[in-house]
């Protein structure tokens, strides 16, 4: 084990303590972890079991029971995974993938997997980060990258069909490692303005990250000015949900309402009407998990005046009516 390594893990332990999700020492966690097992096949974590800190980093540990456990869950935070030493293994239910030291892992919130390393050497870093970080801070500086920007605005906006987690592979032309270990020993720290510390490592690991990816998702100015000009958009569509239309949004921008409906179709392969279908169900589905407004109130709010033509376009995503789906959110451990 490398000196830095040791004295990281010996200061990190007793901050965070040495149990998992799955072994936590507190017996009501670990009974609901079991019963959610039991009933459903995986576990869900909250990063608000963590704490109130906007990301928070933890070691991945050794399970010798790897084999005959596999812990499937999943959380309401995106998780980078980090290999620094030997390898690890990351599976979905449709794949696993095999990570090497140096390589990262970047997963959506609520993505289904289980991560394992088969070694005790083996050591991985798990970094998670709130959705409030991603989407104030860092998802607006992705725009000159073509990947990492559909990434992220699939999972906010659910407007585009991509996988739940993305791989970096190690590069020596843009290694993470450094920055990694400055995130690790401020986590540790936990010193004055370590909200601003840790969101200027987080922009600068990711501008990183996409730089690994630059060569192949190459993007030009003209690509960053509309990719810039499709989240301007898109924020002022979620503000105006309630009396919004094409020709008021492009008003708005000084656009002519078929440049605005070209760049959604260009940009994002949507017309305006499925971009703004697309706004007004998650706003619905927030609000039905968080709220307890009627269905009437819910449906103004979002801008649609007819409750049969919400219960249609939310039915027609999500399978359910958002009464019916009201009631299964509320029946979830």
């Amino acid at each position: 084990m490398d000196p830095w390594l040791e004295i990281t893990l010996q200061r990190w332990f007793p901050k965070i303590g040495r149990h998992s999700a799955q072994d936590h020492p507190h017996a009501g966690v670990r009974k609901l972890i079991s019963e959610q097992i039991s009933k459903q096949g995986f576990y869900s974590v909250n990063m608000e079991s963590f704490g109130s800190k906007p990301v928070i980093l933890v070691p991945h540990l050794y399970n010798p029971n790897y084999q005959d456990e596999r812990l499937f869950h999943n959380h309401n935070y995106f998780e980078l995974a980090y290999v620094y030493r030997g390898e690890c293994v990351h599976a979905t239910k449709e794949n696993t993938v095999r990570l090497h030291q140096g390589d990262a892992i970047l997963m959506n919130p609520h993505v289904l997997h289980w991560m394992y390393t088969e070694h005790p050497q083996d050591v991985v870093f798990n970094i998670m980060l709130s959705k409030e970080i991603f989407q104030s801070d860092v998802f607006p500086c992705m725009t000159d990258n073509r990947l990492l920007f559909h990434f992220f605005l699939d999972y906010f906006y659910q407007l585009n069909k991509l996988d739940d987690s993305l791989t970096f592979p190690h590069s020596p032309k843009h290694p993470i490692e450094p920055l990694i270990k400055l995130m690790v020993e401020e986590f540790i720290e936990d010193d004055l303005c370590y909200d601003s510390v840790i969101k200027a490592h987080c922009i600068q690991l990711f501008a990183y990250l996409a730089r690994v990816y630059r060569e192949r998702y190459a993007s030009t100015d003209a690509d960053v000015e509309l990719n810039q000009t499709v989240i301007h958009l898109i924020y002022h569509m979620q503000q105006h949900l309630r009396q919004l239309s094409l020709e008021s949004l492009a008003e708005a921008f000084h656009y002519s309402p078929s440049h605005v409906s070209r760049l959604f179709r260009t940009r994002l392969g949507k017309s305006y009407t499925e971009v703004l279908n697309s706004l007004r169900i998650q706003t619905a589905k927030s609000l039905l998990e968080t709220t307890s407004l009627p269905m009437g109130e819910i449906a103004d709010s979002i801008g649609v005046n007819d409750t049969s033509y919400l219960n249609k376009i939310f039915k027609k995503k999500y399978g359910l009516t958002p009464l019916q789906y009201r009631k299964q959110f509320q029946q979830e451990p």
